[in-house]
């Protein structure tokens, strides 16, 4: 499966088998060999991950502010902190080579922050709990930049 055209048509490709729930989400990734899964988080949530086949480099962070780590803010300080593009405070909480069968566990708090690039022609499945939900900036996923060490932007 690590070779079908069909799941491996651009770099990163994903199968979402229900995302219209609000209390979970299951989706299927299919990255390809060099694509790098930018740094993002899942603010409020907990995600069950478990690479189908494959090998990933994987980097997590850990937010440092509480008021970050759990998204407190309202919508304008929200657009705010992406217009000024404020840094964010976090410190590297896990890096690691991933193998067909490795398991993840993301909390809230932990490892909530994290990206991946493929080594070789991978799939992992992903169970988020609850899902992300859009309208609301407690649950909206958010990507980052890494600019030094310990530290991220928005």
């Amino acid at each position: 499966m690590g070779d079908d055209p069909y799941y491996f048509k651009g770099n990163l490709n994903r199968v979402t088998v229900d995302m219209d729930n609000e209390d979970y989400r299951l989706v299927l990734f299919f990255i390809k060999k060099g694509t790098r899964m930018p740094l993002h988080d899942h603010p409020n949530m907990s995600v069950f991950f478990r690479l189908v086949f494959g090998s990933l480099d994987y980097r997590s962070y850990d937010k440092v502010d509480e008021k970050f780590k759990y998204n407190n803010f309202v919508d304008d300080e929200y657009h705010e902190i992406l217009s000024s593009k404020k840094r964010i405070l976090a410190k590297k909480s896990r890096a690691m080579s991933l193998k067909t069968d490795d398991v993840l566990f993301v909390r809230p708090s932990v490892n909530n922050m994290h990206e991946f690039v493929a080594k070789e022609n991978s799939c992992f499945f992903d169970i988020c709990l609850p899902n992300y939900t859009p309208m609301s900036y407690s649950r909206r996923i958010t990507y980052f930049k890494e600019i030094m060490k310990d530290q991220t932007t928005q």
